[in-house]
């Protein structure tokens, strides 16, 4: 029995030392005392997050986590319990309806006849055999009718009809 204690002694100072690893590297920025859902199962909340560069690094469960990670250039910002969501960039895109943004009809610069064509060709050109062209940006119905090219003139024209 004698022999098992040193062991026990020496499995106990490497759990030790392994918890007490080498400080990370400096965070750009450190979010605490705020409220992120992970997706996870296994922990559904974080409460810090920390970001390198234009990547997430950590995603902590407390405060004292993330600031292992906290150098002397980190820029640290207390959420104040706050929800954040990281990563969503709001560009104000219906994801419904980008598709047919980018594939649909831009009528809105279209003041004439050939140009009509040209854009109906193009997005004609992008559907398979049988498809319609359901979408698309319509809105050109003002220029129309007071007869703008688009050019920036003054000079009014006769209202295109098409």
């Amino acid at each position: 029995m004698r022999k098992a204690v040193p062991m026990f002694f020496f499995a106990a100072a490497i759990a030790f030392l392994s918890s007490c690893a080498a400080k990370p590297e400096p965070a750009d920025l450190v979010l605490l005392n705020g409220t992120f859902l992970t997706e996870s199962a296994a922990e559904p909340e974080a409460k810090a997050l920390v970001i390198t560069g234009d990547l997430i690094t950590a995603v902590c469960g407390t405060d004292d986590e993330a600031r292992r990670y906290v150098g002397e250039k980190t820029r640290v910002i207390d959420l104040g319990g706050k929800f954040a969501l990281p990563g969503l960039i709001d560009a104000h895109v219906h994801f419904n309806q980008a598709g047919a943004l980018i594939i649909g009809p831009n009528l809105l610069a279209v003041s004439n006849e050939a140009g009509l064509r040209t854009e109906i060709g193009r997005v004609t050109g992008l559907l398979g055999e049988g498809e319609w062209i359901t979408e698309g940006l319509w809105g050109a119905y003002e220029q129309w009718a007071l007869g703008d090219e688009g050019g920036g003139t003054k000079e009014k024209k006769s209202p295109w009809r098409p």
